[in-house]
């Protein structure tokens, strides 16, 4: 079912893919504010400190996490074509910002209410934060608002790549070749996911898969800014 609905939002075109993230992250960012006030009672600021205890190097080490999801905002070169004005610096700055929130909230959150000893061991610490929110004497374990929170983010995410591969391909339009062609191939690839352990997929996802993302996207931007220079050099050559 996640699937199709990923394909359903890869077949349609950019303006409803806009649409649908704007209506989604309104209600990520209102749920991530209210569990953050309703954990109030619980949170110890006081266990943020010492900063830097132990110096630069283990923040220098984390930082390939969340450089592997920051780097993806590079994904929106290949739908400049789309825009109605060109891409600006302070248009990708203000979603770095947003991106830096979204980050630090449930770091933060989970180092004041578990501490950052317990919230390192912590597989999903922000699954952890929302089973502490409750509503009252009579309404608790709430934290199926963190599973819609990661869902909403995933089914945005891929729906964009897939959108993206669909525009590479040219199959954009053409819904009929995105069912049958592409979608057989992601199904069978997530499928198989299935038969991997718990385990086994946090260590390679921790360890390979996003170090791999990072390093593969940077490179890439790299590779593209170089032929985009020698381009433009060549362009002006030309008119001279």
């Amino acid at each position: 079912m996640y699937t199709i609905a990923c394909f359903l939002l890869a077949s349609t075109n950019i303006q409803t893919i806009a649409s649908v993230n704007a209506n989604i992250l309104f209600f990520v960012i209102i749920f991530g504010f209210y569990a953050s006030f309703t954990n109030l009672q619980v949170k110890n600021h006081e266990l943020m400190f010492p900063i830097l205890e132990h110096g630069m190097g283990p923040v220098i080490k984390a930082m390939i996490f969340p450089a592997s999801g920051f780097i993806e905002l590079f994904l929106l070169l290949f739908l400049q074509h789309y825009f109605k004005q060109p891409l600006k610096w302070h248009h990708i700055g203000i979603i770095f910002f947003w991106f830096v929130g979204l980050t630090l909230g449930p770091l933060i959150g989970a180092i004041v209410e578990f501490g950052p000893d317990e919230a390192a061991r912590q597989h999903f610490p922000a699954y952890e934060e929302w089973a502490l929110v409750s509503i009252g004497r009579f309404i608790e374990h709430m934290d199926f608002l963190s599973v819609y929170q990661w869902l909403s983010g995933t089914f945005i995410r891929v729906g964009i790549i897939l959108f993206i591969v669909c525009d590479i391909l040219n199959y954009t339009g053409k819904p009929k070749k995105i069912w049958l062609h592409l979608m057989p191939p992601f199904l069978i690839l997530n499928l198989s996911l299935l038969l991997m352990k718990d385990d086994l997929f946090l260590l390679l996802n921790n360890y390979y898969l996003l170090h791999f993302t990072f390093i593969f996207i940077f490179i890439l931007s790299v590779v593209l800014i170089i032929i985009a220079f020698f381009d433009k050099k060549t362009a002006q050559q030309n008119m001279k």
